[in-house]
């Protein structure tokens, strides 16, 4: 992939990584094919500190799990109720 467009996702999706992860993922970017980087850019990042604290406060419920598209698994805790 070019540089410029591995420069332009970190720099926008520079809050959903950590930054100890952004060398790896930047070498990861220039191995992709340039065919995927719409398939990446169409993917729903979600902020780690925000489903952490849904996590805490409400994950007996499996609103946490509901958020990240596990949507079998909160039916099947909502099921046999744990």
């Amino acid at each position: 992939m070019e540089q410029a467009k591995i420069d332009l996702f970190i720099a926008t999706m520079r809050d959903k990584f950590p930054s100890t992860a952004q060398a790896v993922l930047y070498s990861q970017l220039e191995s992709l094919d340039d065919n995927k980087f719409l398939l990446l850019h169409s993917l729903n990042y979600k902020h780690p500190i925000i489903l952490f604290v849904i996590s805490i406060c409400f994950g007996s419920s499996g609103i946490d799990r509901f958020m990240l598209g596990e949507t079998g698994l909160v039916f099947g805790r909502l099921l046999i109720g744990l």
